[in-house]
């Protein structure tokens, strides 16, 4: 078996060539990893999102969000007659699933 020769002179097979190697695709995945951290609601906790971006993020609308915000954990900006909410989504998640377990509860007494 024949081993492969590196462009800059090492054997592939070289275990420092390995570890530098090795080495160079964690950072990059560490740099991966905060792009699609930095773009990802879920990944910050405490961070707040709107209405459409709790309703992506559930699979509903922004109509059925609205209509269930107090449950969802919402945080009622100002005091106008059409406020903006914002939402936690870790929370709303754990809002909306206590909502579907009573639902299904109520469904079955």
């Amino acid at each position: 078996m024949s081993v492969a020769a590196d462009p800059r002179g090492a054997a592939a097979g070289d275990p420092e060539h390995v570890n530098c190697a090795l080495a160079s695709i964690l950072g990059e995945l560490r740099e991966l990893r905060a792009a699609v951290e930095a773009l990802s609601p879920s990944s910050r906790p405490g961070r707040l999102v709107n209405a459409a971006t709790l309703a992506a993020a559930l699979g509903v609308s922004s109509r059925w969000v609205y209509a269930h915000a107090d449950e969802l954990g919402g945080v009622r900006l100002g005091d106008s007659e059409r406020p903006r909410w914002r939402f936690d989504l870790g929370a709303a998640r754990e809002g909306m699933a206590c909502s579907t377990r009573r639902a299904r509860t109520r469904r079955f007494q």
